[in-house]
């Protein structure tokens, strides 16, 4: 029965697609546990316990700290439908701060597009390598253009003289046959305004006549919406048309969108046209080019490919025109290569605006095979704003390495004079940076492709200044020039932000942590009389100034390969000497036997709880579920918490223990 005493508190942090994080407790009894009902449609999906250690709630004063919990959406929930997630006190029935949580969100959707757009009410350009490319790419949506009452101008660059493969036409006249088709192709289209560049076929290039010319073209014409093929097409002059467009809109700085089309060459698309009621107006243009169908059933292929991409929008749609729209002032800062990127992560490739800069500062030194693993990580993360600050402490000339991977995003290169060691390295790339948070990741570790991106938007929802992820741990050993993987991976799964274990033992990859680099003007930057461990002396001075947050999910890889022959014990101590007013005692062993006793009794304590727990259900006559099965896992997690192995061994080798 609830007390007239009894106040809850609880509060929903943070959900993305997967996760759900929060806490809850009875202020007036925080010790005491509590259930937390999840329902979704009025129905109870899950009964859980917040048993997960809290080191800031701890802080607070209230209790032990162990109020957080982790609800993990299920799969069923992720299928593009609405559900609302409530999270209510069994014991009030009133529910938390931040409920109800709202999902709507389809997996497959961070990959491909599931609804069509609609591109009308534009200036349009359309630029064919050849006469036929404007009607198989794009005839559809241009006939809704045209419905529309859209300007619309197509550009065909080519002379098309090599597409007859018979030799039955003198070349001039093969040429005309080819113009008088794709007038006949652009008149089906709706289409009037159409010119022809006449560039020899098979050598069309992005040469300075072409890319001036198309620059004037721009700046005459004044398009929104360009049409061209993709630079992955595998037609040279396709190729070709993409590389002239890019650096023509570099050198006009005209504000449009491109839309990068499809021929022979399937792309990752980020837009889908519905074409179904121009689909019969696109076949009569393309079979219009009677010169190229006697080769190849390009309509057939064309419409093939539409039909395709109607795949994830069958419901409403039967043909699909499939694009990947860029903006231009994303080519204005990128070479041509940066199309590559993105083609990875289409549905990622949001605007920046209102995504703050996140700095990731790699330090090398002398292992380029190494770095290029490092800096190829980075290239692929899923968040669209990150700069790389690669600073180099060693002998070799990384030129090369920089001038491949800036084609891909921003990099800022420091090579210091002489080599001043890891530290000294780590804080030239925090002086150096730009972003608004940092994250560390040396030349031997990786990234995998969310972890930017759930670390920064982590820090933006909820306002901290400091998260970590979990990491894999991997062994490697060299083969001649190769490094190959050593057994299997194994799972780090950082623990919940605990301040007395981090004074005794570092529990964070440096990889892992993402912090403001505000932070850095009131903690000082990492000590550089630290060989090692600077990256410990930093996060507990992070520590100090602002809760640092787990944030659940592997997201990196940390890789070993080779044991290193520093004093770890000699700098270990360097940490306990240079935070001895935290330990209280200069006896160091003194300080680790309280803390052991300490832990036995918080044991103790959780062993309590765990089993006033279960007689709870059991009089309640509750069948234990999978939230249970967890909280029970996590409970005895917890409960055998004890300092660190090494920590032990270090003490029983002093004849301590």
């Amino acid at each position: 029965m609830r007390k007239l005493t009894d106040n809850y508190i609880g509060q929903i942090e943070f959900f993305d697609n997967s996760t759900i994080k929060g806490w809850a407790l009875n202020e007036s009894s925080p010790d005491e546990p509590l259930r937390v009902r999840v329902e979704q449609g009025g129905q109870v999906v899950c009964e859980l316990t917040p048993s997960i250690f809290r080191w800031d709630l701890k802080q607070k004063g209230y209790g032990r700290g162990y109020h957080g919990f982790m609800y993990r959406i299920s799969p069923e929930y992720l299928d593009g439908g609405s559900y609302e997630f409530k999270f209510i006190f069994d014991e009030s029935n009133q529910e938390i701060s931040g409920s109800p949580v709202s999902i709507n969100h389809l997996w497959e959707e961070d990959y491909t597009p599931f609804s069509t757009v609609d591109l009308a009410n534009n200036t349009v350009l359309v630029l064919a390598p050849h006469a036929d490319d404007e009607s198989f790419a794009c005839g559809g949506s241009l006939v809704h253009h045209a419905k529309n009452g859209d300007k619309i101008k197509i550009a065909i660059l080519t002379d098309g003289s090599k597409g007859d493969f018979t030799g039955e036409y003198r070349k001039e006249d093969y040429i005309l046959k080819r113009e008088e088709e794709a007038k006949r192709a652009s008149e089906i289209l709706g289409v009037s305004d159409i010119e022809f560049w006449g560039n020899p076929d098979r050598d069309l290039r992005a040469d300075e006549e072409n890319i001036d010319r198309m620059a004037e073209l721009l700046e005459s014409y004044k398009p929104t919406l360009i049409y061209v093929p993709s630079p992955l097409e595998f037609h040279t002059d396709h190729r070709a048309a993409a590389n002239i467009i890019w650096r023509s809109l570099q050198k006009s700085k005209t504000v449009c969108r491109v839309a990068f089309s499809e021929i022979n060459t399937a792309i990752r698309v980020n837009a889908l046209v519905d074409i179904s009621a121009t689909v019969e107006q696109k076949r009569k243009a393309c079979d219009s080019y009677f010169s190229q169908l006697d080769n190849i059933p390009y309509t057939d292929f064309a419409l093939g490919l539409n039909r395709y991409r109607a795949l994830t929008v069958s419901s409403s749609c039967s043909y699909a025109e499939g694009f990947f729209i860029i903006n231009s002032n994303e080519i204005l800062k990128h070479p041509i290569e940066y199309f590559s990127k993105q083609q990875f992560f289409s549905a990622f490739t949001e605007k920046k605006e209102n995504r703050p800069l996140v700095s990731i500062i790699v330090r090398t030194k002398d292992r380029p095979v190494l770095l290029r693993d490092t800096l190829s990580s980075i290239v692929m993360q899923s968040y669209p704003n990150v700069e790389i600050v690669l600073v180099n402490d060693g002998e070799e000339d990384l030129t090369p390495i920089v001038d491949e991977f800036k084609a891909y995003t921003e990099i800022h290169y420091i090579k210091p004079e002489d080599s001043r060691g890891r530290t000294a390295a780590g804080n030239a790339g925090i002086r150096a940076s730009k972003g608004k948070y940092i994250n560390f990741l040396d030349d031997d570790d990786v990234f995998y492709y969310n972890h930017v991106q759930k670390l920064a938007d982590y820090l933006e929802t909820t306002g901290q200044k400091v998260a970590y992820s979990d990491c894999e741990i991997a062994h490697y050993e060299w083969i001649d020039k190769e490094f190959v993987l050593k057994g299997e991976k194994e799972l780090f799964r950082g623990g919940e932000h605990d301040l007395d274990q981090l004074y005794v033992t570092n529990y964070l990859p440096n990889m892992t942590v993402m912090f403001a680099k505000n932070l850095c003007d009131t903690v000082g930057y990492p000590d550089e009389d630290l060989e090692i461990y600077e990256d410990w002396d930093l996060f507990l001075r992070l520590s100090l100034q602002s809760d640092s947050v787990r944030v659940p999910g592997v997201t990196a890889e940390y890789r070993i390969f080779a044991d290193h022959d520093y004093d770890f014990t000699k700098w270990r101590f360097k940490i306990y000497d240079k935070y001895k007013d935290y330990f209280k005692t200069e006896n160091y062993e003194e300080w680790f036997l309280k803390r052991i006793d300490d832990l036995y009794e918080e044991n103790r304590y959780l062993r309590q709880l765990l089993e006033k727990n279960v007689e709870i259900r059991k009089s309640n006559e509750l069948e234990l579920s999978f939230g249970d099965n967890y909280l029970v896992w996590k409970m005895r997690t917890v409960a055998k918490k004890l300092i660190p192995k090494r920590v032990v061994e270090f003490l029983r080798s002093k004849n301590i223990l």
